[in-house]
């Protein structure tokens, strides 16, 4: 299986590498990469927690 790539808001921030029980998460921006490295059950659950990860020291929306 080839490994998946992981975006958030329409940017490539690191591929699930595929593995015997889950999927490896391999950074390839600055951003998540306090991830790298990290096993996940699933690539939502890695994806999940990128989003997490770069939503930190962003402005909240604002509703209009």
């Amino acid at each position: 299986m080839r490994p998946i790539p992981i975006e958030i808001d329409g940017r490539a921030v690191a591929v699930a590498r595929p593995e015997a029980e889950g999927f490896r998460f391999v950074a390839v921006k600055f951003d998540v990469w306090d991830l790298d490295g990290h096993a996940f059950a699933t690539v939502a659950a890695a994806r999940e927690a990128a989003a997490k990860l770069t939503s930190v020291g962003r402005p909240a929306a604002r509703a209009a």
